[in-house]
């Protein structure tokens, strides 16, 4: 698909985005052989600094997850067994944990140093979403 098509399909149908993230999630959940999840290997980066460590009894803390399994740090990790928390304020993004990652722990809330509460702004590509700071 061309830039400009994708470029159309998000300014023009904007809601289509819900059901990409559905399916890719479906599709990742179904696939058996899929070396790497995250953006540029680093999960497998993770797993080979964790390979020689007992991890039977271990579990993850994923801060701002977004998607459960595309660009995901601890996809794979969840995909060899382990289980963990995972902190996502979008609440569809949740929802695909639930489905997706049963054993997961997902919190729908932020992190911060400081206690607040602020509107969450959910952006047409749900990655870039961001809390709006206070002036």
């Amino acid at each position: 698909m061309s830039l400009s098509m994708k470029k159309y399909l998000v300014n023009h149908l904007p809601f289509l985005g819900k059901y990409k993230r559905r399916f890719v999630a479906c599709i990742n959940n179904l696939r058996r052989v899929k070396s790497t999840y995250s953006q540029h290997g680093e999960d497998q980066i993770i797993r080979c600094m964790l390979k020689n460590y007992n991890l039977q009894n271990s579990m993850y803390v994923d801060v701002g997850t977004n998607h459960p399994s595309d660009i995901s740090y601890t996809y794979l990790l969840y995909r060899n067994g382990l289980r963990g928390i995972v902190i996502e304020p979008n609440e569809e993004l949740c929802r695909l944990f639930y489905i997706y990652r049963p054993n997961d722990i997902c919190l729908k809330i932020g992190c911060s140093d400081t206690s607040a509460v602020l509107p969450f702004h959910i952006s047409k590509t749900p990655v870039i979403s961001s809390f709006k700071l206070k002036p």
